[in-house]
């Protein structure tokens, strides 16, 4: 809660903490058309983004691929209304004190258009196959998903921020190093943090962020207790500080007595609850560990309201 304060207050400083989004994952509406002057056209982009949420979800491929092609033509169309001059003067009105917001949106309706295009589809076929005990589509949609929130991210950081540092926030799974040879992973797949270039690796620091004790919530809000940390694990090791909060960074340690644990395989759980084994070392370059977690209140979006599942956090 403390960030998100910071984030407000500093909206008027001369150093800004500016939030922004780089995942392409449609798990509920979020476009509600606001921003377009036309009111006509944001009521047809939120009815497609109802749609296109919903086919995402199910398992009707052959009903989405009858609608892909119009409801791919209302983004086209939500496009062309964001850039006009009428457009540009209702952004400018509403948002006065972020002049990128319309390179922004306009990234994420092409995002719209490429998800609509080819993820959806990948995304049906992904439930069908787990339904039937095949989680090779599931892993295929992975790879998809993070691909575009890499690329997305490095236009982020290369084109609209070039001079920011970054803080990017994301599920351990995503943002890790090596996430192929992390062993128990229900994700065997190279996802972001693996992606990422060997030049981008050199500037960034990746922390881990683990629960040692309570509650969570996943994507769909489902509450889970925190599994008691195993002893031996990287949990009881760094709970073993006895304090609230526990940081320990691994970059820049060397091999020696009383560290080993980091440089060999190590048994944790991820998401509190899955458990894994990997070489903290090899994934990190640092760990955040809290002592007792409790499960997040998840905002809704005005266009996601109407829907029985929350948003993604």
């Amino acid at each position: 809660m403390p960030l998100f304060e910071f984030i407000k207050t500093s909206r008027k400083s001369e150093q800004p903490l500016v939030l922004t989004g780089f995942d392409i994952q449609l798990q509920n509406p979020l476009f509600d058309g606001a921003w377009l002057k036309d009111k006509v056209m944001a009521g047809r982009l939120a009815e497609a983004e109802q749609k296109l949420s919903g086919y995402s979800a199910g398992t009707d491929l052959a009903a989405y691929r009858q609608e892909k092609k119009q409801l791919i033509q209302v983004y086209k169309d939500a496009l062309k209304s964001l850039k006009t001059e009428a457009n540009e003067a209702h952004l400018k009105l509403l948002y006065p004190d972020n002049p990128k917001l319309t390179t922004l949106l306009e990234r994420s309706l092409n995002d719209r258009i490429r998800v609509a295009e080819e993820y959806v589809e990948i995304s049906i076929e992904s439930t069908l196959g787990m339904e039937s005990g095949d989680y090779t589509p599931f892993l295929k949609s992975m790879e998809w998903r993070d691909q575009a929130m890499l690329d997305n991210l490095m236009w982020l950081a290369t084109e609209v921020y070039p001079t920011e540092k970054f803080i990017v926030w994301g599920h351990n799974d995503h943002i890790r190093k090596a996430q192929t040879e992390v062993m128990g992973s229900p994700y065997p797949v190279a996802l972001m943090g693996e992606q990422l270039s060997d030049e981008m690796k050199k500037y960034s620091y990746v922390l881990g962020l683990y629960p040692a004790s309570g509650k969570t919530a996943d994507n769909m809000g489902n509450v889970h207790d925190v599994l008691p940390a195993e002893p031996g694990s990287m949990e009881s090791i760094l709970s073993a500080a006895g304090a609230p909060y526990t940081f320990i960074d691994l970059r820049y340690r060397n091999h020696e007595s009383g560290n080993s644990w980091m440089f060999e395989p190590r048994f944790a759980y991820s998401w509190g609850m899955i458990p894994e084994s990997f070489v903290p070392r090899d994934q990190y370059d640092g760990i955040l560990l809290i002592d007792n977690v409790k499960p997040p209140e998840y905002i809704r979006s005005s266009a996601s309201s109407k829907s029985s599942a929350p948003a993604e956090d």
